[in-house]
């Protein structure tokens, strides 16, 4: 049971941990983006090339089930005035940003897409976007555009369907590199953006924000306990289920050597016909004898 002592001692580092966020970081990025379009529409509308796009919902954290397989949570999700869909993926690790995961994330995304109703020609435009804290592919562009082609002819396969890896190491000055350098800075005093600066100030300068912070980490902490506690007991679960396999099993070899031995069959032949352990029939003979 945790103590006042224990609690003020995390919040203490909690309060240090949101000093040290920045955009980069999953927890604290998910506070500053949720219901707020118009810090996505920049990200978007940068990253993109297109100063007309309107983002109508932002979402963070959204789970998609699979009934079928693993299901995922998006970081940051959201669909434009036209109905276009955007999955914003902010990777720290190179692992988390593996090409087959952008493909599972864009299949996923693609079915929460498309209504029963609906004809494969409604699929809107779907991106599936990864802002890597490191340069995935080490040939320092700034953005990297995945689209299908046709390998014979080269020309677009047109299904509607992109990735975009954004190289996070990029520093050039220009909006990307400013975008960038935002999403690096832990002062919202050093931002390039108003409306990133504004959020991010909110979250660390604050109280209402700081507190708000606070609650979501305890809040994941709690779900990270629970879900240790729920692998524990699994775990335990399979344990005793495999235990009690084994003691069925030892059960049933000493069944089947009391009735052989009964039936005259000496221990040795039971060990050699069965392959039983030796002292286990030794066991029963002495326990009969």
């Amino acid at each position: 049971m945790k103590t006042v002592d224990t609690y003020e001692e995390e919040h203490l580092k909690d309060l240090r941990r949101i000093a040290d966020f920045c955009l980069m970081d999953d927890e604290f990025m998910s506070l500053v983006f949720e219901n707020n379009p118009a810090a996505a529409q920049l990200v978007l509308r940068i990253i993109l090339g297109d100063p007309g796009l309107v983002v109508a919902h932002a979402h963070t954290q959204e789970t998609i089930k699979n009934l079928f397989g693993k299901d995922v949570v998006l970081d940051v999700f959201c669909t434009d005035s036209d109905g276009n869909s955007f999955n914003v993926e902010i990777q720290r690790n190179d692992q988390g940003a593996a090409p087959k995961r952008a493909r599972y994330h864009a299949s996923l995304v693609d079915g929460k897409l498309l209504a029963p109703s609906s004809t494969y020609k409604d699929l809107p435009e779907a991106y599936v976007i990864f802002v890597t804290e490191n340069d995935y592919f080490r040939l320092a562009e700034p953005l990297y555009h995945i689209d299908r082609t046709v390998a014979e002819t080269g020309l677009p396969f047109g299904d509607s369907q992109h990735i975009i890896y954004v190289n996070g190491q990029y520093t050039s000055d220009n909006d990307l590199g400013w975008l960038m350098h935002d999403f690096r800075c832990t002062s919202s005093r050093d931002m390039h953006y108003d409306v990133l600066r504004e959020s991010v100030s909110y979250y660390k300068d604050h109280k209402e924000g700081t507190t708000a912070m606070c609650r979501s980490l305890e809040e994941m902490r709690n779900e990270y306990e629970e879900k240790g506690l729920q692998k524990g007991r699994e775990q335990g679960r399979k344990q005793g289920l495999e235990q009690g396999e084994a003691i069925g099993t030892i059960n049933n070899m000493k069944s089947t050597a009391t009735s052989l031995i009964k039936n005259g069959i000496s221990p040795e032949e039971i060990i050699r016909m069965c392959n039983y352990p030796a002292d286990l029939v030794y066991e029963v003979a002495s326990s009969l004898a």
